[in-house]
């Protein structure tokens, strides 16, 4: 979230008790060393805080203040967020850190973007991010893991990431459970979330070229996670790969069919059913019943099981088939690279003889 700036009343002088503070001594080398956080109010992972309070982060150095404001966030999002420097601490005020009855009943969460400049221009060394609670204790879970396909454009921003709970049908919308950033390798981590309630979570990693916090699937680099579920017994989902791809990255098909009585004139045919004048992907499956299927666009497909000679349907289209052994349809996302997609999609059962 991009702070607005208004310079506030003068800086609330207990807030800062406390906080080490830090400035790069004038003249001498020149300065090419990362900033870093020396210290934050709430610190940390702390627990029973209670408004009135103004969050504070003290940097190693002054900071270039426009890096850091564009793309401070906090969540839950506030309805209002105001910002002033003293030196190199910077006061964050909310609307939630006025009053009991504001505060959020779960974490609030405060990031520091990795794209953090200090007055030299050197970046912070990677995105910080900490929590504190109004609760007894702050929620278990967390997730972790890297993401790969990342713009190698020096001017493409890190990676935001979010844990969503997905949407259930038309009812429920998708939920964003806590949003964060990837370092520049791609690493990231996420960092309290709720254990146990609600149903599967994904992880959601995009490239806001636009930086207005939504998805330009058009335009954009993006990727998910497969599911996964944090319960007591297991709160963390360690080692998720998040894969980015953009609109027109293919996917790929692959899958069995049966080999009863081998795979002599058995062609699978996947034909696109939002652009009927594309050519069909032919391929013949090996003698284990195994084919694959690749360079596919997005949208929706019809795959089909046919016998018959793959160069005349080559020459004529699959319709040219002597027989449909089975079809099934499939939407297929960009970059989405599906398995196991069995023709027909049970197995057939044994037949038993007397």
């Amino acid at each position: 979230m991009a702070a607005r700036m208004r310079k506030t009343a003068p800086l609330l002088a207990l807030v800062l008790l406390g906080c080490a503070q830090m400035g790069a001594p004038p003249g001498g080398p020149v300065d090419d060393t990362p900033p870093s956080i020396l210290s934050t109010f709430p610190a940390a992972d702390s627990t029973r805080v209670r408004p009135p309070f103004a969050a504070t982060i003290t940097f190693s150095e002054k900071m270039d203040k426009r890096s850091v404001e564009k793309t401070l966030r906090v969540f839950p999002t506030p309805g209002r967020i105001r910002t002033d420097w003293e030196k190199t601490t910077l006061l964050i005020e909310a609307d939630f850190f006025d009053r009991s009855d504001a505060m959020p009943k779960g974490p609030i969460t405060i990031l520091v973007s990795g794209r953090a400049e200090d007055r030299r221009g050197n970046k912070i060394r990677e995105p910080y991010s900490f929590s504190f609670t109004s609760a007894e204790s702050l929620p278990r879970g967390s997730v972790s893991g890297a993401i790969e396909g990342l713009s190698k454009s020096a001017k493409a921003p890190p990676a935001t990431v979010r844990a969503i709970l997905p949407a259930e049908g038309d009812s429920t919308p998708a939920r964003i459970l806590l949003e964060s950033e990837a370092s520049r390798e791609g690493a990231f981590r996420l960092r309290p979330l709720p254990v146990g309630d609600g149903g599967p979570r994904l992880v959601l990693a995009f490239q806001d070229e636009t930086e207005d916090g939504a998805i330009d699937f058009e335009r954009e680099l993006y990727g998910y996670s497969d599911s996964f579920a944090l319960t007591p017994e297991h709160p963390a989902a360690d080692s998720l790969r998040i894969r980015l791809v953009s609109a027109d990255t293919p996917g790929s098909i692959e899958g069995t069919v049966p080999v009863d009585e081998g795979t002599d004139s058995l062609v699978v045919a996947v034909e696109a059913e939002d652009d009927t004048a594309a050519a069909p992907s032919l391929t013949e499956p090996d003698s284990t019943g195994a084919y694959r299927v690749t360079d596919l666009q997005a949208g929706s497909y019809r795959v089909r099981l046919l016998r018959g000679s793959i160069e005349r349907m080559r020459l004529e289209g699959p319709d040219s088939a002597t027989s449909v052994l089975s079809e099934r349809s499939l939407v297929l996302r960009p970059g989405e690279a599906v398995e196991e997609f069995r023709l027909p999609e049970e197995a057939p059962e044994p037949q038993v003889t007397h």
